[in-house]
């Protein structure tokens, strides 16, 4: 599956609305082969999974902050220089359905209730948007704790562009000082 868009409508100047005939070259081309779901833009062809937007009107506006791109497209000529690594997936019944997980950001003084208020609303799981790396407002714990033990997961990650979730920190909040039991289903 190849994945393509444009920033610019076909009559805005410096439209890249044709390069949608680069996305059906690398759909078309033996070097796409295997290589999962890709997204073309720009010229440049990125491994789906790592891929995001980075710009909200520039014709460069996705990137791999973490990988770059792993080809390119020249004219006629598909590039391949690199092949990114094949994870394990679940396949799904197209009737499947899925749980709700809810997306949650954290802020500075956020209020925990915000937590409460989507499992309360029928979220089975939640994924908190952390700060930095990882990070929630301290008056967040004793919220977690309570989901936690009630068998939703949480999942924290971060926003940033690069880097991996860490407990860096000695504050409450940053998971080191205050590090939930065990038992806890949380996930950093």
């Amino acid at each position: 599956m190849v994945l393509t868009g444009s920033q610019r409508a076909p009559h805005e100047s410096g439209t890249d609305a044709s390069q949608y005939a680069d996305a059906i070259q690398v759909a078309a081309s033996d070097k796409a082969r295997d290589l999962g779901a890709l997204l073309v833009f720009n010229q440049s062809i990125f491994p789906a999974r790592q891929v995001r937007k980075v710009s909200s009107f520039q014709v460069n506006g996705f990137a791999a902050p973490e990988t770059g791109p792993i080809g390119y497209i020249d004219g006629l000529r598909v590039c391949v220089a690199m092949r990114p690594v094949r994870h394990q997936t679940v396949a799904l019944q197209p009737d499947t359905t899925l749980p709700r997980v809810d997306i949650l950001p954290a802020y500075l003084d956020a209020p925990p209730d915000l937590l409460e208020f989507a499992v309360e609303a029928g979220a089975a799981g939640l994924v908190i948007d952390g700060l930095g790396r990882g990070h929630v407002p301290p008056s967040w714990l004793d919220a977690l704790q309570r989901i936690t033990q009630r068998g939703i997961p949480v999942a924290i990650v971060s926003s940033c562009q690069t880097g991996p979730v860490h407990a860096s920190y000695e504050f409450p909040g940053a998971w080191r000082a205050s590090r939930p039991p065990a038992s806890s289903r949380y996930t950093i």
